[in-house]
């Protein structure tokens, strides 16, 4: 592990002499409209002032008497209204990211008071056309869950964990609005941290670093693109005029996890993580600063599967970041801010694949940056700017096989439930991966006000956004992988099950080599947005936009792949039924067009950097297949590669060498599975509907119905009528291919409803949220892996069409991120706050409905079809046995719960807070499958003990043609579970 306490003596010292901070960028606005028992009122002064704005900024309303005050750190406001003779009139607001608050004043004039105070709202439920919910920090670090942005964002309706599972834990990635997952757009300060294969967000921050997080799900403004499912901003602090800071060790405890059925150890080991904040100013209302750390180290057991090996896990992370803010005028502002993340892991495996021995685990570190520069100015009362330019730099090292040879650099892999043995996936030796992004934004607003149409928060802008992949795709250390039906596990040893003969189809080699070295990936989005946000009176106000986004991607070959554009449409009406904001009505529409993913469907048509596949059937002498003794994985492959290279002849008379002319499968990746024409952009098409009802100062409502179709997604087109061409590569004529093309199709669908319930109340010492969401997500294409992230469909009547039908190769059904019914309702009870202790008790109650999942296996159809011509057709076609929705995993409930308390008292010269916060998450300890085993045997996975079947006219039988795996639908390790019940604890202080 990682030293610690060098560090904490370090941030420890600066913390007596620095602050906390408030966050900054993105900004938000406070619009509104004032008025006398005249009408409306011209020349007023309106001052804000929040201690997360350095200095006042002031306005004079207009002839029709609006105001507004655009990039305004989010945050807690009083606005101040004056002109003579009136009454001044005060109000608080809570401002929030990415959204416009809005405050209408009446005046009166000067009787008895000087000054009128106005309760203001304090909301975190968006009252426009876009549905927004915001968390603040503060109340996500009362709630018993991780104070993370993931956490943050599933607090949110319309947001389900459904995505491929995450590496290494329990979390799945998100969807949003039924877009896949790496569809969504992440951003820290403004700055985009999605990570470039699976699209989830990067952890670039300190969780006490953090100020809110804001999650956009639909009727999302033309400011923002390159996604389909939804727009998260999270921002954090940036310092202040006071002095504040804290210091908090978060512990935690394998044994402290409960045991689930498959649980074989837990490691008595107290995992701490540390995290510190500082800031405060250099100069008052001039120059702020902020800095923050976070170590982590975990040491835990993780386990193999089949054998049950107990492993020690550890992982050692280390953050840091700093800003700094500075303020020319209270209208002129500057922040750099720098990020750094570096993790170190021992005994890392790759999770997609179970592991089922030691071999599987190695040691890898990720370092990761994050530099960003941000202005923004008040050019005059109606013009205002932002400029932005950000950089975000990863790299892999040490991901996969130490080896290249044949036999410890080639892994053994289970074909149906992908257990895999010998040497793990990739290589490390082979040279690292980067994955990079850069973005370039310039952004306008101009504020129009008119007496009779009127008024206008026009934004407009330009945005260059770039993502950079290098890498030299190696799926081994030896660019070999063998494949086989099933592994034999005797205790902690694993034996590979290898049938053999002439005419055997069970066991496969893969050949898996790299034609050209990447020179990297570059894929560009330029994009012109304009967007009016139109108030035409108290009651009717309208959000119109327009974004054209251009996407130009090369692959790693210096190859153009797409020169594509689009516009995209934005548009809302928000109806404020009765002027005073109490009913509010929302519909709008729009396209939500994303960005070419860098890796993964279009960037793997490319030869550079991408594997081929050639693949022969192992016919030689069976091993593994009576009685014992059995031979380990290393000797299996010893005997394999001699039949297949040297001078062992089959019976059918094929020696030495001749079996590489047996091949059944080709795919020369760039050479005959290419982009023939530009690729379009998939995008999204939304209609949302909605309705927000307060009640008092207290309460607010909010209920959504969302409608999405995803259109243009990419499949592979290899038919006769695609072609052939000829094959030179590896030093070798390979003859005549198969030709295949990407493209676009509309035989892919995907589509979504959704209505969401969300609400909240404040109030004295309480704090009440909680949300519903029934959706459904339909079609024939789930379209991403958590190995692989997007891929291009190849189940489809356009590939390979003869050896397909729909009815049982792809149907139509609720697709791997369909979750009917999610639900979270939360409470927080100040139970006493005095000048010196402070306690209050929380409750976080969960309920998930199951995902759906089906048996699927691999039919034999090629046996059934006579060959067009196809130099290489499928020997096997996916083949659904049961609807894909068939089953579903279970539904999850928890209950949380937490306590928080804190003691408060005057030293050195400040008012420190010291604070114990102890958690406990799924108090009963619920034991939901959430993961479970998909495997299915038959005569296509190798499994020759299953007779074979004509899919075109026959009906498969269960226990004949095929059957589920003797796992189907259960774990196969402790993660396939939902969290169990689990302790953990924070103590620190604060000032």
């Amino acid at each position: 592990m990682r030293g610690k306490y060098p560090i904490l003596t370090v941030l420890t010292a600066l913390l007596l002499v620095a602050g906390a901070a408030l966050a900054q960028v993105p900004t938000g606005t406070i619009a509104g409209h004032v008025v006398d028992a005249n009408g409306s009122m011209p020349g007023v002064t309106v001052t804000a002032t929040s201690a997360h704005l350095q200095g006042a900024r002031s306005a004079t309303t207009t002839e029709a008497g609006d105001f507004m005050f655009p990039f305004l750190p989010p945050g807690e406001y009083v606005v101040k209204f004056e002109l003579a003779g009136y009454q001044t009139v005060e109000a608080t607001i809570k401002v929030t990211a990415a959204q416009t608050a809005k405050l209408d004043a009446e005046m009166a004039l000067v009787k008895l008071s000087e000054e009128i105070t106005v309760t203001g709202r304090y909301e975190t439920i968006s009252a426009a056309s876009a549905a927004a919910s915001t968390v603040e920090q503060s109340v996500l670090e009362q709630l018993p869950v991780q104070r993370d942005l993931y956490r943050a964002v599933n607090l949110a309706p319309g947001v389900h964990a459904t995505g491929p599972r995450s590496g290494g834990t329990r979390d799945s990635n998100i969807t949003i609005s039924g877009a896949q997952s790496y569809e969504s757009l992440f951003l820290i300060n403004g700055v985009v941290v999605n990570e470039n294969l699976r699209g989830q967000a990067t952890n670039l921050f300190i969780e006490d670093a953090i100020q809110e997080t804001t999650t956009m799900t639909s009727g999302v403004s033309a400011e923002y693109g390159r996604f389909a499912g939804g727009v998260v901003n999270m921002l954090t602090k940036s310092g202040g005029n006071e002095f504040s800071g804290s210091l908090r060790a978060n512990l935690e405890n394998d044994s402290w996890v409960e045991a689930t059925p498959v649980t074989v150890s837990r490691a008595d080991t107290v995992n701490e993580t540390f995290e510190a904040t500082l800031g405060g100013k250099f100069l008052q209302d001039k120059l702020w600063f902020f800095a923050a750390a976070r170590d982590r180290g975990i040491s835990e057991q993780r386990q193999t599967t089949g054998t049950n090996i107990s492993m020690p896990y550890g992982e050692d992370e280390l953050r840091y970041e700093g800003k700094l803010t500075y303020s020319l005028t209270p209208e002129h502002r500057l922040i750099a801010s720098y990020s750094e993340r570096n993790r170190d892991w021992t005994n890392y495996y790759y999770t997609s694949y179970p592991p089922v021995d030691r071999a599987q685990f190695y040691d890898r570190s990720i370092p990761e940056t994050l530099l960003s520069l941000n202005y923004t100015g008040v050019l005059s009362e109606n013009l205002f700017l932002e400029g932005q330019y950000s950089q975000r730099e990863l790299t892999f090292v040490g991901s996969g096989s130490r080896y290249t040879d044949m036999i410890q650099g080639t892994p053994v892999i289970e074909r149906s439930n992908l257990y895999i043995g010998n040497s793990p996936l990739f290589c490390a030796v082979c040279g690292q991966e980067t994955r990079d992004n850069e973005d370039f934004l310039l952004k306008g607003t101009y504020f129009l006000s008119t007496a009779s149409a009127g008024s206008h928060d026009i934004v407009f802008g330009v945005d260059r956004f770039t993502d950079m992949v290098k890498n030299d795709n190696h799926q081994s250390g030896s660019d070999w992988q063998v494949r086989v039906p099933s592994f034999i596990f005797q205790g902690e040893d694993w034996y590979p099950r290898i049938p053999g003969g002439p005419a055997s189809t069970s066991v496969q080699l893969w050949w898996r080599p790299i034609p050209i070295y990447s020179q990297g990936t570059e894929f560009t989005t330029d994009s012109i947005f304009v967007n009016d946000r139109w108030r035409l009176n108290d009651r009717l106000s309208f959000n119109v936009g327009l974004r054209y986004d251009k996407n130009d991607g090369v692959d790693a070959n210096g190859s153009k792949v797409s020169d594509d554009s689009r516009i995209s449409p934005r548009l809302g009406v928000t109806w404020d039924t009765s002027g005073d904001g109490d009913l509010v009505v929302n519909a709008s529409y729009g396209n939500y067009v994303t960005a070419l993913a860098g890796t993964g469907n279009v960037a793997n048509a490319s030869p550079a950097g991408n594997p081929s596949l050639m693949g022969w059937y192992y016919r030689g002498p069976g091993i593994n297949t009576g009685s014992e003794p059995y031979v380990s994985g290393a000797d299996a492959l010893q005997q394999i590669w001699d039949w297949f290279f040297n001078d062992y002849c089959d019976a059918e008379g094929n020696c030495g060498t001749e079996n590489i002319g047996a091949i059944y499968t080709t795919r020369f990746t760039g050479y005959n599975r290419i982009i023939e024409d530009s690729l379009a952009s998939p995008y999204a098409e939304e209609f949302s509907l909605g309705a927000v009802k307060r009640f008092g100062s207290s309460t607010m409502v909010r209920l959504d119905a969302v409608h999405r179709e995803f259109k243009d997604l990419y499949l592979t087109h290899l038919d006769m009528g695609t072609g052939k061409v000829e094959v030179i590569a590896f030093d070798q004529n390979w003859g005549m291919q198969d030709l295949g093309f990407i493209e676009n199709s509309d035989y892919l669908k995907r589509e979504y409803d959704g209505v969401s319930l969300q609400a909240q109340y404040r109030h004295d010492r309480w704090n009440v949220g909680g949300n519903y969401t029934w959706s459904k997500a339909w079609g024939n294409f789930d379209g991403e892996t958590s190995g692989a992230g997007p891929i291009t469909s190849t189940a489809n009547p356009y590939y390979y069409p003869e050896y397909f039908e729909d009815r049982w190769a792809n149907p139509e059904g609720y697709l791997n991120i369909d979750q009917r019914h999610k639900a979270r309702a939360w409470v927080v009870w100040d139970a006493f706050n005095t000048a010196h202790h402070r306690l209050s008790l929380s409750l976080l109650q969960s309920y998930y409905s199951g995902t759906p999942y089906g048996a699927l296996g691999l039919v034999r159809a090629a046996r059934y079809v006579t060959n067009p011509g196809y130099t290489t057709p499928p020997t096997t076609t996916q083949y659904y046995y049961t609807p894909r929705d068939a089953y579903r995993t279970d539904d999850v409930t928890a209950t949380d719960i937490g306590l928080n308390y804190s003691f408060k008292f005057r030293a050195l010269g400040t008012d420190l807070e010291l604070f114990i916060q102890p958690e406990i998450e799924n108090v009963f300890n619920e034991q939901a499958v959430t993961n479970p085993n998909l495997g299915v045997e038959d005569r296509g996975t190798g499994y020759n003990n299953y007779a074979d079947f004509n899919p075109f006219t026959d009906t498969p039988v269960e226990g004949v043609h095929w059957a589920k795996g003797p796992l189907f639908g259960q774990p196969d390790d402790p993660f396939d579970y939902q969290q169990p019940r689990t302790f953990r604890v924070s103590v620190g202080f604060r000032f």
